[in-house]
C-alpha cells in the first residue's frame, strides 16, 4: 500500500531542487548551467548516481558561494538517497560553512530544510523538527512563501514522534488561515496531512470531512484523478490501521501475507471494519480513470488494488489484474520507482502462490535493472525478495538442505552484503533476520541462528524510529516488522532437549530481550521514552542487594509453550521451567478466566476452578524454589496478553497468591525497576467526580461517551483526606486540566491520586482520563501535565493512582494502555484497576492501602505490602462476614501496582 502522506516531502524536495535553478543568473556559466539542468533533470528521475556527478561538476564551474552552498546541500540529499550515509553528512557541511556569514538567509533556511528531510528519513525526528523550526523562523522573517510549507513538514515531524495533538494545532491553525495561502497544491497538501492526523488517532470520520471540505473548484481537471488517488490512499491506510488495531486486540499472529479478518470487530457502533474499509478503498480505486492518471499513478493504483485483493483473499480477482499490471512496466522509466513496483509485484505473486518460474523472471528482471542505474539499496531489495521466494518455496516443500534452501541462503547473503556496503540499516536487519530464519529451518544451525538473530536484533534496535515512525500505522509495522525478531530469537535461546536446561548465557540473554521487546513497544505506543536505561542485569544486582527477598518471574508466551524463567535472590543462574499450552489453548482461557473475574456474579468456585489452572501454568512450576528462598515479594514481567491478568487472583487450592506474596509488574525493569522509597512526605493532589449526571466527554477518536455516576468517590476522597490532611482535593467542576495543571506548577505532590472514568486500551488514541469539562486527559497530555512540577521543575512523582478506570474489555492488550501511561507520566509507581469497582469495597481497600502506607513511612513497608494488606483485608472481612462477599476476586484483584514495588 502506499505511504498516504508520501507526496508532502517530494513536494519540499521539487522546491528544494529548484532553487538553484532560480538563483541562475545570465552571467552564469553556460556549462554550469547544463550540469545543474542535467543534474536536476536526473534527480527527478531518480538517476541518483548519475546526477551525483552531475552536481559535481556544476559545482566546481560556479563562482557563486550561494550556489555552490545550495549545489551541495542538492549533492547531500542526492547522495542521501543512494544510501551514502557519510558522503551526505560532509555534503552538507560543506555547505554550511559556505553560509557562516548568512545565517539569516533563505539560502540558510533551504539547507536546513534538507538537513530536516535527510533527518526524517533516518528516523531522527526531533532533528528534524528542530531544523525546521529553524528555517520556519528563517523564512517568517523574510515573509517567504515556504513559511508554510515548513509549518506542514513540521506537524509531519510532530506526528511521527507521536505529538499529534501538536500537529493537529499546526495543521488546523493552517487550515484556519487558508485564505492566505495561495497555492492550492500545497493547502491540499496540508487538507491530507490533517486528514492523516485524525486516522492516526482513529477519528476517521473527522478525516473524511476535512477531505470533504476540499474547494474542488481549486482542482483543475488533470489533477481530479490525482485527487481521487489520495482519498483512495487515505481509505487505504484507514482499513490498514484498523486492521492493527484489530490485530492488537485479539490474538493473530504475525505474517509475511498478511490478510483481513472479516470478523474484525468494528471500531465503534456503526463504523466498518478493517475489512470493510478495505472493500471500500479497492471500489474508489476502481472508480478512478486511469487514462486521466500519469503512468506511475496508474501502475500505483493497479498495485494497491492487487494488495488489497490478495489481503481480502480474492485471489481470483487478484490474478485477472496481473496481466494489466505486467503491461504497465513497459510504460514506465527506468528509475527506482519502478524496481520497487516490480518488488511489490513480486511479493504479491509469492503471496497468491503464482508460478516461481514468473516470480524469479520477474525478480531477474529488477536486479538488472537496478543495475544498470547502479542502485546498491533497489539492487539489495530485489536479491533478498529473491531469497525469500525461495525460502517460502522450500518452506513448503518441507526440502531439509534442498537446492531451494541453498538458494535461499546464497541470495540472503548476497542481498546482506549490498546493504552492508551501503550502510543500509534499515535494511540489514530485514536480511539478518530473513538468514536467521533459514539457517534455523533448513540446516537446523541453531548456534547459527542465534548469531545472526542477534544480530538483527542489535541492528533493529539503532533503526526501529525510522522503521515505525515513517509508517502511519505504527501498531501494524510493530507486530509485523519489530515483535517477530525478538520472539523467534527469544524461541531459539530457549530450546533445549527435555532432559536439560538451557545454558545460564541464554537464559540471561532472553531475560534481557524480553525486557528490551517490552521497552520497544512501550516506545512505539507513547512515540517517545526519555531517560537512560539500565541494564537488566545491574538492576537485578540492586535487588539482591537490597534484602527484599524478591523474586523476578518471567512468563513468556510462545507459540507451542509457556516458558517460565525465574530470578532468585542472590542466584546467578535463572531457574527455568516449560508448560506445554498453545498460545491459541492459553488465550482462550484468559478470554475465559476474565469473563469471570469481571463478573460480579461470579461465585468463588467458578473463579478458583480457573484461577487454579493459571496458577499451576505460571507459579506451580516454580513453587518450591519460592518457598526454599523464603520469597516475600513477587515481581511478574508479564508478556502479551498476560499483562491483563491480575496474579493475585491465582489461586493453589488453599489460598489466593496474593495471601501468600506481596505482587507488583512491571512492563520493563529497565524503565520501571525498584527505587527504595526514604522520606515520602504525606502530601496528595485529590481529584476526583461526584456528581450526578456526569458530563458527556469527547474522546481522542471524535466520538463522544457517556459516563455512569461514581456513586462512592466522594467518600474516598474523604477517607484519604482524612489519612492525609496537608493534601489538595479538586472535585468535581474544580477538576479540570486548567485546575490540574495551575495545582502542579505550584506546589510538590509527590502523590497525586484520580478517581475518575478513564481507560486504558492498546491504541494510545483511545487511552483517556475523564475530567469534569469533558476533554479527557490523553497519555501525552497526562505526561505534560504530571511532568511538570513546581516553577516548571521536573517532580519526582513517586504514586500515582486510578482508583475508577479500567482496561478495555476484549482488548487482549489493554494493559499496554495502562503500562504506557504509567510510563508516559514520570511515577516512580502506579496503581490501577483492571476493570472499575463503584462500590463501598473501593474506598474501604484505598482508606487501608493510605493507612499501610502511611504507617509503613517508618516501618519499611514497601508499597507492594500496603497494597498485599489491603487486598487481605478485603478478603478476610467476606470471610467473616455472613453478608459481605468482598471475598470474591470482583472486589479486591483489579488493583494491580505497576512499576516501583518498594
Amino acid at each position: 500500500m502506499a505511504t498516504f502522506l508520501k507526496s508532502s516531502l517530494a513536494f519540499c524536495l521539487a522546491l528544494l531542487m529548484s532553487v538553484w535553478l532560480a538563483m541562475a543568473t545570465p552571467a552564469q556559466s553556460n556549462n554550469a548551467q547544463v550540469w545543474l539542468q542535467q543534474a536536476t533533470d536526473r534527480y527527478a528521475n531518480q538517476q541518483y548516481s548519475r546526477a551525483v556527478s552531475d552536481w559535481q561538476q556544476a559545482i566546481r564551474l560556479s563562482h557563486n558561494p550561494l550556489m555552490k552552498a545550495v549545489g551541495l546541500g542538492n549533492l547531500a540529499l542526492t547522495y542521501h538517497q543512494l544510501g551514502q550515509v557519510t558522503a551526505a553528512d560532509q555534503a552538507l557541511q560543506s555547505s554550511l560553512e559556505y553560509l557562516q556569514q548568512a545565517k539569516n538567509s533563505t539560502t540558510y533556511a533551504h539547507i536546513k530544510d534538507i538537513q530536516a528531510v535527510i533527518a526524517f528519513d533516518r528516523g531522527q525526528y526531533q532533528t528534524a523538527l528542530s531544523h525546521w523550526s529553524e528555517s520556519s523562523k528563517i523564512y517568517a522573517q523574510n515573509n517567504s512563501s515556504r513559511y508554510r510549507l515548513t509549518q506542514l513538514n513540521q506537524a509531519r515531524a510532530m506526528q511521527a514522534l507521536g505529538q499529534l495533538s501538536n500537529a493537529e494545532k499546526i495543521l488546523e491553525q493552517l487550515s484556519n488561515r487558508a485564505i492566505d495561502q495561495a497555492d492550492p497544491a500545497l493547502l491540499r497538501q496540508e487538507q491530507l496531512s490533517l486528514a492523516a492526523v485524525y486516522v492516526q488517532r482513529g477519528a476517521f470520520n473527522l478525516a473524511q470531512q476535512v477531505l470533504d471540505e476540499v474547494d474542488q473548484s481549486t482542482i483543475a481537471p488533470p489533477q481530479q484523478a490525482t485527487w481521487q488517488m489520495e482519498q483512495a490512499n487515505l481509505q487505504g491506510l484507514i482499513a490498514e490501521h484498523e486492521r492493527g488495531l484489530e490485530a492488537s486486540r485479539i490474538y493473530q499472529a504475525s505474517s509475511s501475507c498478511p490478510t483481513f479478518n472479516r470478523k474484525g470487530n468494528a471500531i465503534i457502533n456503526g463504523q466498518p471494519n478493517a475489512y470493510q474499509q478495505a472493500q471500500k478503498a479497492i471500489e474508489s480505486y476502481r472508480q478512478i480513470p486511469l487514462q486521466q492518471l500519469s503512468a506511475s499513478d496508474q501502475l500505483e493504483n493497479q498495485l494497491n488494488q492487487l494488495t488489497l485483493l490478495r489481503e481480502l483473499s480474492e485471489n481470483r480477482q487478484a490474478t485477472n489484474l496481473i496481466p494489466q499490471i505486467t503491461q504497465q512496466f513497459s510504460q514506465q522509466p527506468l528509475q527506482r520507482s519502478r524496481i520497487f513496483a516490480q518488488i511489490n509485484l513480486a511479493q504479491s505473486l509469492i503471496c497468491l502462490n503464482a508460478r516461481p518460474n514468473q516470480i524469479e523472471q520477474l525478480l531477474k528482471q529488477a536486479i538488472q535493472d537496478a543495475q544498470t542505474i547502479h542502485d546498491t539499496r533497489a539492487e539489495s531489495y530485489v536479491i533478498g525478495t529473491l531469497g525469500h521466494l525461495y525460502e517460502t518455496l522450500a518452506a513448503k516443500n518441507s526440502a531439509q538442505n534442498s537446492t531451494q534452501w541453498q538458494s535461499a541462503q546464497t541470495f540472503t547473503e548476497q542481498a546482506l552484503s549490498l546493504s552492508k556496503t551501503g550502510s543500509f540499516a534499515d535494511i540489514n536487519y530485514k536480511w539478518e533476520w530473513q538468514l536467521g530464519r533459514i539457517l534455523a529451518k533448513s540446516q537446523n544451525n541453531l548456534d547459527g541462528a542465534i548469531v545472526v538473530y542477534s544480530d538483527a536484533v542489535k541492528t533493529l534496535k539503532s533503526v526501529r524510529n525510522q522503521l515505525l515512525g515513517s509508517n502511519p500505522n505504527t501498531q501494524f509495522s510493530f507486530r509485523d516488522q519489530v515483535e517477530p525478531v525478538y520472539r523467534e530469537l527469544i524461541d531459539l535461546l530457549l530450546q533445549h532437549p527435555a532432559t536439560e536446561q538451557p545454558t545460564p548465557a541464554r537464559l540471561n540473554q532472553a531475560i534481557q530481550l524480553i525486557d528490551n521487546l517490552q521497552v520497544a513497544e512501550l516506545e512505539n505506543f507513547v512515540r517517545c521514552i526519555t531517560g537512560e536505561l539500565v541494564p537488566v542485569d545491574e538492576i537485578i544486582q540492586n535487588i539482591d542487594q537490597s534484602n527484599q527477598r524478591t523474586a523476578i518471574v518471567y512468563p513468556i508466551v510462545l507459540n507451542d509453550r509457556l516458558e517460565i524463567i525465574t530470578k532468585l535472590p542472590n542466584q546467578d543462574q535463572p531457574v527455568s521451567h516449560t508448560v506445554s499450552v498453545s498460545q491459541t489453548t492459553l488465550e482462550k482461557h484468559i478470554n475465559k478466566f476474565l469473563d469471570v473475574l469481571r463478573s460480579q456474579e461470579a461465585t468463588i468456585d467458578e473463579s478458583t476452578a480457573i484461577a487454579k489452572q493459571f496458577y499451576d501454568w505460571i507459579v506451580g512450576p516454580i513453587s518450591t524454589e519460592l518457598e526454599a528462598n523464603q520469597i516475600k515479594t513477587l515481581v511478574f514481567l508479564p508478556d502479551s496478553s498476560l499483562q491483563g491478568i491480575p496474579m493475585g487472583a491465582l489461586w493453589d487450592g488453599q489460598q489466593y497468591l496474593i495471601e501468600k506474596y506481596a505482587l507488583a509488574i512491571t512492563p520493563s525493569l529497565e524503565l520501571l525497576g525498584p527505587k527504595a522509597l526514604k522520606n515520602l512526605e504525606r502530601k496528595a493532589l485529590l481529584a476526583g467526580l461526584t456528581i450526578d449526571p456526569l458530563p458527556p466527554i469527547n474522546l481522542p477518536d471524535g466520538q463522544e461517551k457517556r459516563l455512569d455516576p461514581l456513586q462512592f468517590v466522594s467518600q474516598e476522597l474523604d477517607a484519604i483526606q482524612a489519612l492525609f490532611p496537608n493534601s489538595v482535593t479538586l472535585r468535581d467542576t474544580s477538576f479540570g486540566t486548567l485546575n490540574l495543571r495551575a495545582q502542579l506548577a505550584r506546589d510538590r505532590f509527590p502523590i497525586v491520586h484520580l478517581s475518575t472514568h478513564g481507560e486504558f486500551s492498546s491504541n494510545a488514541q483511545r487511552t483517556y482520563i475523564a475530567t469534569a469539562t469533558g476533554e479527557p486527559i490523553t497519555v501525552e497530555g497526562l505526561r505534560e501535565l504530571l511532568r511538570l512540577g513546581k516553577q516548571g521543575q521536573e517532580q519526582a512523582l513517586e504514586l500515582l493512582v486510578f482508583s475508577a478506570c479500567q482496561t478495555a474489555k476484549g482488548d487482549r492488550r489493554a494493559s499496554l494502555g495502562l503500562a504506557g501511561v504509567a510510563v508516559r507520566s514520570g511515577a516512580s509507581s502506579t496503581l490501577a484497576t483492571l476493570w472499575s469497582v463503584d462500590e463501598s469495597s473501593t474506598t474501604e481497600l484505598m482508606q487501608n492501602f493510605y493507612r499501610n502506607l502511611n504507617q509503613g513511612i517508618d516501618r519499611n513497608t514497601t508499597k507492594a505490602e500496603a497494597l498485599q494488606q489491603a487486598q487481605i483485608a478485603l478478603i478476610q472481612k467476606g470471610r467473616q462476614d455472613p453478608k459481605s462477599d468482598y471475598d470474591q476476586p470482583f472486589y479486591w484483584s483489579p488493583f494491580v501496582l505497576l512499576g516501583n514495588w518498594l
